[in-house]
């Protein structure tokens, strides 16, 4: 071998060791996730780390679609220790004019949050997610049960 692959072998072996040769902060994290004993059936899940560092991954989430819920490692989750926030919305079978950019006349239906915000914006929930895939299943009650 000659000096100057040594030298490109010794750049690609640093190279390797400084960016973890493949592996990443982030992880696969599936569930299911019921309120009341129901699947949510449309919502969103966010995982946010509860320590930041100058090197650690922001916020990641997804869809909840049919009470269950998966965010893949490409989209991943932060490996750690993470405070959860799930939110829904329902429909109140009311309908109101839409706004622009709407054709006048065109009617929406109007919708609430029934997720109590001890689940979301001010979630108790925590996970800590593990390198690799997780699987976490969020069975929410009414609060005051």
């Amino acid at each position: 071998m000659t000096r100057r692959s040594w030298s490109l072998l010794a750049c690609c072996w640093i190279f390797a060791s400084v960016a973890g040769c493949g592996s990443s902060n982030l992880a696969a994290v599936s569930g299911k996730v019921t309120y009341d004993g129901e699947p949510v059936a449309e919502g969103e899940i966010r995982f946010i780390p509860t320590s930041q560092g100058k090197d650690m991954p922001g916020m990641s989430g997804g869809k909840i679609v049919n009470g269950e819920y998966s965010i893949p490692s490409d989209k991943g989750v932060p490996v750690g220790n993470c405070r959860v926030e799930i939110s829904a919305r329902k429909k109140t079978g009311k309908q109101f004019e839409a706004v622009m950019p709407a054709p006048p006349g065109s009617m929406i239906d109007e919708t609430i949050s029934y997720i109590p915000r001890e689940y979301n914006t001010a979630s108790t929930l925590t996970f800590d997610v593990q390198p690799g895939s997780n699987s976490r299943d969020f069975l929410l009650e009414k609060v005051g049960k």
